[in-house]
């Protein structure tokens, strides 16, 4: 089975509608699948990261600024740092 989905390939005028999720006949594999929805502190984390990239953030201290500046909560409560932000990307990145 593909790791990925070999119609995303193809220019999408080539595309036929529903080629993204062909229910029963293309298996969701871990890399493409959560185990649940994201939590009230994940969604505004990517909120806040998208934000950041929006607005031009480029390193990693400019993203955590921009969290810090949007008072986006870290897991912790207190405000990001570097070192826990990567700790959580890493982390959540392993489970996506």
């Amino acid at each position: 089975m593909p790791q990925y989905n070999p119609d995303l390939q193809r220019a999408a005028k080539d595309r036929p509608n529903g080629s993204y999720e062909k229910y029963g006949v293309i298996d969701n594999v871990v890399q493409q699948t959560r185990s649940g929805p994201p939590s009230a502190g994940e969604m505004a984390l990517a909120m806040g990261l998208e934000q950041a990239f929006r607005d031009g953030a480029t390193s990693l201290s400019g993203l955590v600024a921009h969290l810090n500046a949007a008072t986006v909560a870290s897991p912790s409560g207190k405000p990001w740092d570097e070192t826990e932000l990567v700790r959580f990307l890493e982390q959540h990145g392993e489970l996506a």
